[in-house]
């Protein structure tokens, strides 16, 4: 039967509605039964093996327990009530464990962290600001932005923009999901880049001087982020000559802002096969109420521009003392652009395998405005928190940069760590931040182990304690039944002049070896079916795509049996040793007039 339900298991696969197995179901406790007849026969055995060496060494003791179990059917009928019922024990601890285990596996990874809370921030104001000042250490709290994209092409594709610090001392991360340590990930999140170039006041200007610009009256524009704007906000500076040099002013609205980019647009009624030029920018100004100032070193760091990426063939940016150049042949149909690289081009990503299709290097994923947004994956992993197969994580500052200020369809998180919750509540209400619903991944836990098969997993647990019940039932029961003759024998050898100490000793050591041998056996029978059987039983109503599930029992559990076992075992031992001296002192004492 064992056999059988072992091939039926890993033969057709998992149990499901659609293909039921009853045999199946029974295999632990067959292979149980199964190991227990048969290591019950290997006992006796193996202490017929040991008569020489006991005969040579090791003292009266070890001599008479040897014999005793091999020559008694008590032992055997005690090993094998133990073996059985232990082996239903461990599998049922293993089984509890493993789906426990499971539950908050998949609550955590689907949660994203201990508590997310979805927040409304007062306009005008940044949540990863907030964050900083309610958690200044930053283990407590972490600002999350989420997109997900309801388009065809991408549908349920989520973007989480996160403060990689804190990201990795408070999402959920388990060590299976990649090979690296989710700190070491995350710091590769957010590599080194210039800083933005902030335009504070209500007039921006820029002096270029033109090399060669065809075709002549192009304008220049420049692009700003606007805070709590829907996107990109375009500045007209003015046209530019085809030779020569000149000073643009724009006018600024909503400011202070960001400065994305400067662009050259043709100008209506304007057409050309390509755009070409040679421009060189030596100055850039904003007006404040004390008057025209300039942002330090704007023009003169060539690390703080790059070519709008889109553009093909590429330009060539350069920078002196003297100021920036910019050379660039573009088609007529597109806008020739330089962007400040206040961003890496390529957005370091932690993205789920699922997305990747086995692919390796940049692809295309989507920013938190929706649009393509090259990415570079540091790690592809088994899950991402909060989105197990369609998560791509990336650095909240960069994806924000990355999407020009369109944060329209991000929805604002703050996931917070475990016992934080009430504390981080009251500090964002403080803080004027709304807390529009939250999810608690315990909660989630304590759900799915409400569903069919969690519920059937806590049944594991009581087969457990009645299988140590009966285990202990069964040695007692045997025990007692072999009693009184053992009684006179004992009592026998004590007249004989053999010293109750070694009496007590050849006891103890034959009551060890029977329970401690059918207590192991047990024990390694309902791991060994654990390990097949477990994986081929439903654990969820809905399998989850990710991560993948783990069928280890936890260390603590198993230790917990152990001890429990080992427990039992000393206390059976100890109280039928102690039973059988007793038992030997009043034999003497009946026999003494005869």
């Amino acid at each position: 039967g064992a056999v059988a339900g072992l091939l039926d298991l890993v033969l057709s696969g998992q149990i499901t509605s659609a293909r039921r197995s009853v045999l199946g179901l029974l295999a632990p406790g067959l292979i149980g039964l199964a190991v227990a007849v048969v290591a019950s026969r290997l006992l006796p055995v193996a202490c017929r093996a040991l008569f020489p060496r006991t005969r040579r060494e090791g003292g009266v003791g070890g001599f008479l327990a040897v014999r005793h179990i091999a020559r008694r059917p008590g032992g055997v009928r005690t090993t094998m009530v133990l073996a059985t019922a232990f082996a239903l024990a461990s599998f049922a601890v293993a089984a509890w464990s493993v789906n426990r285990g499971n539950d908050r596996l998949i609550a955590g990874t689907t949660v994203g962290a201990p508590t997310v809370l979805t927040v409304s921030v007062p306009a005008g104001r940044d949540l990863g600001a907030v964050v900083d000042r309610v958690d200044p250490g930053g283990r407590q709290a972490v600002a999350v932005d989420r997109y997900t994209s309801l388009t065809s092409a991408s549908a349920g594709v989520s973007v989480l923009g996160v403060q990689p610090q804190r990201f990795a001392r408070v999402a959920y991360w388990n060590d299976s999901f990649a090979a690296s340590s989710l700190p070491s990930l995350a710091a590769a999140l957010a590599p080194p880049a210039p800083p933005p170039v902030t335009l504070a006041g209500d007039a921006v200007r820029v002096t270029v001087r033109v090399r060669s610009l065809v075709p002549a009256g192009a304008e220049l524009a420049a692009d700003v982020v606007v805070p709590a704007g829907t996107g990109l906000t375009p500045v007209t500076l003015g046209r530019l000559p085809a030779r020569g040099t000149v000073t643009l002013t724009g006018q600024l609205t909503g400011c202070p802002c960001t400065l994305h980019d400067l662009t050259v647009n043709l100008t209506a009624g304007q057409a050309a096969a390509s755009v070409t030029g040679d421009l060189a920018f030596t100055r850039l100004q904003v007006h404040r109420s004390t008057g025209w100032a300039s942002p330090g070193g704007v023009f003169t760091d060539a690390s703080r521009w790059r070519p709008d990426i889109a553009d093909h063939p590429p330009d060539v940016v350069s920078a002196a003392a003297s100021g920036l150049r910019w050379h660039f042949v573009t088609p007529g149909k597109q806008s020739p652009a330089i962007v400040v690289a206040d961003r890496p081009a390529v957005l370091p990503a932690i993205v789920s395998a699922a997305l990747t299709g086995g692919r390796r290097g940049t692809f295309t994923g989507i920013g938190l405005d929706g649009s393509p947004l090259p990415v570079r994956p540091v790690a592809t992993a088994a899950a991402v928190p909060a989105a197990p197969a369609s998560g791509i994580v990336v650095d909240r500052r960069y994806a924000e940069l990355a999407a020009g200020g369109n944060l329209s369809q991000v929805t604002d998180q703050v996931w917070v760590a475990a016992g934080a919750r009430q504390v981080i509540e009251a500090k964002l209400a403080a803080a004027h931040v709304r807390v529009v619903s939250a999810q608690d991944a315990g909660a989630v836990a304590a759900q799915l182990g409400r569903q069919g098969p969690g519920l059937a997993s806590v049944l594991f647990l009581a087969d457990a304690a009645a299988a140590a019940v009966l285990a202990v039932s069964g040695a007692i029961l045997g025990l007692y039944l072999s009693a009184r003759r053992r009684r006179y024998e004992y009592a026998a050898l004590a007249a004989s002049g053999v010293a109750r100490r070694t009496i007590r000793r050849a006891l103890l050591t034959e009551q060890l070896a029977v329970l401690g041998f059918g207590t192991v056996v047990g024990i390694a029978a309902g791991l060994a079916a654990a390990v097949v059987v477990l994986p081929n039983i439903p654990e969820f109503i809905t399998e989850p795509v990710a991560p993948p599930l783990s069928y280890t029992p936890a260390a603590g559990q198993l230790a917990a049996l152990l001890g429990v076992a080992a427990a039992l075992l000393l206390a059976v031992a100890a109280a039928a040793s102690a039973a059988l001296i007793h038992g030997v002192r009043l034999s003497q004492l009946r026999e003494a007039p005869a």
